[in-house]
């Protein structure tokens, strides 16, 4: 069931609608394009390169999405050469709880929300970057580390 959950709402996020009659239905020759972004260190509760495994493992076992895994550099190391494409794809699953992000690739995951974009931020992903304003409220809520209510509420 959860996995059947998961997948509904990537796809609807992406404005599928399986009964629209003009709406193209996805399937393994027009995929939905999904980009799961990681990191290696998040701390010391999750194995996120694990959780993507699995994540990426339950869309495609779906049929109809086409799944890429962006692992980003750990917590010291250089920045510079992680940036992932969003473009290039119908939706970001955030499966990432570790270090801040540089400004600009900040800001292309903004555009490409503010875009149309489809967002979906898995668990403890909701703790990532506490002081990065566009990402709470991309988010809608508030988690932990010093997120007060101007954060979303707080669950």
């Amino acid at each position: 069931m959860k996995r059947i959950a998961f997948t509904v709402f990537v796809a609807a996020l992406c404005g599928i609608t399986l009964h629209a009659a003009d709406a193209p239905v996805p399937s393994k020759t027009n995929p939905i394009r999904v980009l799961i972004v990681d990191g290696e260190s998040g701390g010391p509760y999750h194995v996120w390169p694990l959780t993507a495994a699995v994540l990426k493992k339950e869309l495609e076992e779906a049929g109809i999405f086409r799944v890429t895994v962006a692992t980003s550099p750990l917590f010291g190391e250089d920045f510079s050469t992680f940036q992932p494409d969003f473009s290039s794809y119908q939706a970001v699953v955030l499966n990432y709880d570790a270090p801040d992000w540089p400004a600009g690739l900040r800001t292309q995951l903004e555009q490409y929300v503010k875009s149309g974009g489809g967002l979906v931020v898995v668990h403890a992903a909701d703790n990532a970057f506490p002081s990065w304003t566009a990402f709470n409220q991309m988010t809608g809520i508030g988690g932990w580390r010093d997120r007060s209510e101007k954060a979303g509420p707080l669950w």
